[in-house]
């Protein structure tokens, strides 16, 4: 999962999760303001988010519930109109072979094939 605050792509968090409890990676990127730190401009792995994740497997089904506080992202409660910047995608070997995963997009680029492309992050606009 990505999501940025607002209409923008420079400034985001990243989040990958597993069907396995405390099983996650978390990442900022455009939040550092030192050129010298070794992050700038990068994936900020060092970063550990308030996020709180719950999973439930059973039925051939995985849930995943995300407490995501708005103080993580730089932010406060949306209002109607704003828009946020969001992606979503699931990797799986269900359709193919185990060595060829599958990559699952709420919003693809076809371009850079790639769910971490800032440039495939869709628009979330809250009513």
């Amino acid at each position: 999962m990505m999501v940025a605050v607002g209409n923008q792509i420079d400034k985001r968090c990243h989040f990958i999760f597993a069907p396995i409890d405390g099983s996650f990676y978390d990442a900022r990127f455009g939040f550092l303001k030192d050129p010298l730190d070794p992050y700038f401009r990068s994936d900020d792995k060092r970063w550990n988010g308030p996020v709180e994740v719950k999973n439930s497997r059973g039925g051939g089904k995985w849930k995943l519930f995300i407490k995501l506080p708005y103080a993580a992202l730089d932010a406060t409660a949306p209002k109607p109109g704003d828009v946020w910047r969001f992606n979503i995608g699931r990797d799986t070997n269900k359709y193919q072979r185990p060595s060829k995963p599958v990559q699952l997009l709420w919003n693809p680029n076809l371009q850079s094939r790639s769910f971490t492309s800032p440039y495939a992050m869709g628009r979330l606009e809250f009513k």
